[in-house]
């Protein structure tokens, strides 16, 4: 403990709030880039490819496995389309220009899009 002189006073941290407030920023932010990776991960590995486009099927598309999906003209999921599918859906942004194909995917979006609304909200 270091000796102050007489009548000192010593500021804690956070004692005006800006720790505290930084503390909430970075506890969001950590938040906010789980449930992301979480949402990249699930959209990457889940609908890597896939031969519904929501409520119809593909014509001549076989997704009985990744190569054989490719090769008869399935929708591809990159990693950085899961990556943009993720943010736009947690942000409840939604442009429309991806989204997901599979029921699971789109149960997973409204599931998606309320986590992102409480994310932000807190």
């Amino acid at each position: 403990q270091r000796l102050l002189p007489r009548g000192a006073r010593v500021k804690r941290h956070g004692s005006d709030g800006s720790g505290e407030a930084l503390d909430a920023l970075v506890g969001a932010s950590l938040q906010f880039g789980a449930l992301i990776l979480a949402g990249t991960l699930f959209h990457r590995l889940y609908e890597h490819c896939t031969c519904s486009d929501g409520a119809l099927l593909l014509e001549d598309c076989v997704d009985d496995d990744y190569e054989t999906c490719v090769k008869t003209g399935g929708h591809i999921t990159t990693w950085v389309s899961a990556l943009y599918l993720s943010v736009i859906t947690l942000t409840t942004v939604g442009f429309g220009d991806h989204v997901p194909h599979t029921k699971l995917g789109q149960a997973f979006g409204c599931a998606w899009m309320f986590f992102g609304v409480v994310a932000t909200a807190s």
